[in-house]
Parts: C-alpha cells; sequence; structure tokens
C-alpha cells in the first residue's frame, strides 16, 4: 500500500518531511499577537522550529532536500514548496500585522538564516550559540 500511495521509500519520507513543513508554516498564523516586528516574528518562528520536540525532524528535512536535489523518484513536489510557501506566508503575515516593508527578498534572507541555524544546531547541538547567531540576525533587523 505504502509503494502504491507514494511510489518509493523516498516518495513517503518526501510525504512525512512535506507534512511537518507544512504545520511549522501554519504555526505562523499561531504567532503571537505580541510579536510587532518582523525581528519578533522571526525569535516566534525560530522558537518554533527549533522546539526540542521538532528538532528530530530536522536531518529528516535536510535528507529529503539532498534527495530531492538529486532527483529521487517521489521527491519532487518537494522542491516546489520548499521556499515559496515560506515567503507567501510571511508577506501576508507582515501585511495582516503592520509589520513594515517586507520584501520577498527579505522574507527569503529569513528563511535562509532560521534554516542555516538549524542546519548548524541539528549538527552541533550547541542551542547557545545558535539562538546567540539568531539574536545577531534579529538585532540587525530591528536597526534596519
Amino acid at each position: 500500500m505504502l509503494l502504491y500511495h507514494f511510489g518509493s521509500r523516498a516518495g513517503l519520507v518526501a510525504a512525512v518531511a512535506a507534512a511537518v513543513e507544512e504545520r511549522q508554516r501554519a504555526l505562523l498564523a499561531a504567532v503571537p499577537a505580541g510579536a510587532s516586528t518582523q525581528a519578533d516574528v522571526v525569535e516566534a518562528v525560530w522558537r518554533q522550529v527549533s522546539d526540542p520536540a521538532v528538532l528530530p525532524f530536522v536531518p529528516l528535512f535536510f535528507e529529503v532536500l539532498g534527495q530531492a536535489l538529486q532527483r529521487r523518484p517521489g521527491t519532487e513536489a518537494f522542491l516546489d514548496n520548499l521556499t515559496a510557501p515560506w515567503i507567501d506566508e510571511g508577506l501576508a503575515l507582515a501585511r495582516e500585522r503592520d509589520l513594515g516593508e517586507l520584501t520577498p527578498a527579505d522574507a527569503r534572507l529569513a528563511v535562509a538564516v532560521v534554516r542555516g541555524l538549524l542546519v548548524d544546531l541539528a549538527a552541533t547541538g550547541d542551542r547557545a550559540a545558535a539562538d546567540e547567531a539568531l539574536a545577531r540576525f534579529t538585532a540587525l533587523l530591528r536597526r534596519s
């Protein structure tokens, strides 16, 4: 049945990773109302995606990304929804909450920073360093 529905093990793993990603994006809507700046939103998203309960899924995400970049069967759609939905959701949230001008490039940069720090956190386990780097990034956001 799994092969029928997902085509391959890679397809099944990609579907699981995509579902986790979708749930994480849905949490953007749950960012506390007190998050009144873009930096506040990035910090709230970081807390959500780096939560210890979610962290075990981080290697899975990057495994599927690697398979999708190699064009493994069943992973094609993963690349289609890799970044654009995060950008779209971020832009919509910025408009809804009047968080100031947010360009697609700004949103892409925030996604890239958070993902990069997730790689660092998953690889090193050094939460303090990853949190400090994110704080540095959000300080830059607050200055601009």
